[in-house]
């Protein structure tokens, strides 16, 4: 017995789809570009939509913990210790200090020691001013001599120089320092 016969097929050439694939290399190229590019916004996007939720989750947490330390319910066994209290009176409003440490139960230690600023003489102060101004004002005062010193070591070429050169030389100078002042 022989193998069953197969039908042939009949091929048909297009010209227009074989010039449409030939020529079709750039159009899909530029399409998978754009839709690589889609993609890309879209993934951007979707980050960006995470970033600000993940943001706005934590800034609701930091909230939250405050607000629970503030209400003293809190699990971290925290608490705070008014020590001292006082009421200033000032011109259009009062204000209202409250010294306080916190105390934390769990490992018995406070935080927060108050203590006084050392009392500062107002003269001494005055005085220190002074003379921060005083060594501010002097270097700018040696800088500036030493940049004059540098110009005028730039004023004359080293060497020997003829009455001719040095005559050429000092207008120059002459001529830049007018125009710098002009400046």
């Amino acid at each position: 017995m022989g193998k069953p016969r197969t039908r042939k097929l009949d091929i048909k050439f297009d010209e227009e789809k074989r010039k449409d694939f030939l020529t079709g290399f750039h159009k899909r190229k530029e399409a998978r570009k754009k839709q690589a590019r889609l993609q890309l916004d879209k993934q951007i996007k979707e980050e960006r939509i995470k970033i600000r939720k993940n943001k706005r989750d934590g800034i609701q947490n930091r909230l939250e913990e405050m607000n629970e330390i503030r209400l003293g319910e809190a699990d971290i066994g925290a608490s705070y210790v008014d020590i001292n209290s006082k009421v200033l009176e000032m011109p259009n409003h009062n204000v209202t200090v409250v010294e306080s440490e916190l105390f934390d139960s769990v490992t018995d230690m406070f935080m927060g020691n108050n203590e006084p600023a050392p009392e500062v003489d107002p003269t001494e102060v005055i005085k220190k001013e002074k003379e921060t101004k005083r060594a501010i004002e002097h270097a700018a005062k040696l800088t500036s001599t030493q940049q004059r010193l540098k110009q005028s070591k730039k004023k004359f070429p080293t060497g020997k120089l003829t009455k001719r050169t040095k005559k050429f030389h000092q207008r120059k100078h002459r001529h830049n320092m007018n125009h710098k002042s002009k400046k």
